[in-house]
C-alpha cells in the first residue's frame, strides 16, 4: 500500500541531479580541529562519518534553497515552502 507521502525515488534523484548540474553554487564545509582530533582518536571511520554527515546536511540545505527559494523571503507564486504539515 503506497502512502501519499512516499515519493518516486528515481524521479527525485533525477530532479536533484538536474538541479545540481545546472547550478554554479559551491558547497563548503569546515570541521573544527578539536572535532577532527576527537573523531580520529575514535577511528578513521568516525572521521569519515562526521565529514559525510556534514556534507549531506549542506547538500540538503542547498536542495531546499533551490526548491523553496531563499529563507525568510515571501513570494506569492512559490510552489513549495519550508514549513507546513503533511498527511501521514
Amino acid at each position: 500500500m503506497k502512502r501519499t507521502y512516499q515519493i518516486n525515488k528515481a524521479s527525485a534523484a533525477q530532479n536533484f541531479g538536474r538541479l545540481a548540474k545546472a547550478s554554479t553554487d559551491q558547497i563548503q564545509f569546515a570541521l573544527p580541529l578539536p572535532e577532527v582530533l576527537a573523531s580520529v582518536q575514535q577511528g578513521l571511520m568516525q572521521l569519515a562519518l562526521t565529514a559525510f554527515t556534514q556534507i549531506a546536511e549542506k547538500m540538503m540545505q542547498w536542495e531546499v534553497g533551490e526548491l523553496a527559494g531563499p529563507k525568510h523571503q515571501a513570494k506569492a507564486q512559490r510552489e513549495r515552502s519550508r514549513w507546513g504539515t503533511q498527511t501521514g
